[in-house]
């Protein structure tokens, strides 16, 4: 061009994404030459997780509250108001995964042997659903009222 010849030294070819132009479900990220265009739709299993986590992010606030340590030998039990509950769908999905971040054996609620202490209990809330959650130690306790239970089943 005007007695000018353009090489490939001369040139730098970039791919320009608009932010504006990304779908509601896209997110575009990444450093220097190198773009990653993601799909961050939610699926069913992804929401469930999150939802599996938050339960668990309350129950470890709980703990810690109560100032249970986390060598303590203790068990947790779990109640959903509701068989259909958005939250007992998300236990029944992500249960090993949350015992695996406890680090303590989990269980629902109706599986208590009637035996062991509660340590701490709480009601909450998430996303509209309430739940119940009893950390209990995880030891027989010995009182009157066990032990005449005990009895009047072996009798």
């Amino acid at each position: 061009m005007n007695g000018h010849e353009l090489t490939s030294e001369h040139l730098s070819v970039k791919l320009l994404l608009k932010k504006d132009g990304l779908l509601e479900h896209q997110e575009l990220g990444g450093e220097t030459d190198v773009k990653v265009l993601l799909d961050i739709t939610q699926d069913e299993a992804m929401r469930k997780r999150g939802t599996a986590r938050e339960i668990v992010n309350r129950i470890q606030k709980m703990r810690k509250t109560s100032h249970l340590r986390p060598d303590d030998d203790v068990v947790i039990f779990i109640k959903f108001n509701g068989e259909n509950s958005n939250l007992k769908l998300a236990y029944n999905d992500n249960r090993a995964m949350m015992e695996h971040t406890l680090r303590k054996p989990f269980a629902l609620a109706e599986k208590k042997p009637f035996y062991l202490k509660v340590a701490k209990q709480e009601t909450f809330t998430y996303e509209n659903e309430e739940f119940d959650v009893e950390v209990c130690w995880n030891h027989v306790v010995l009182n009157k009222e066990n032990i005449e239970v005990l009895l009047l089943r072996i009798i």
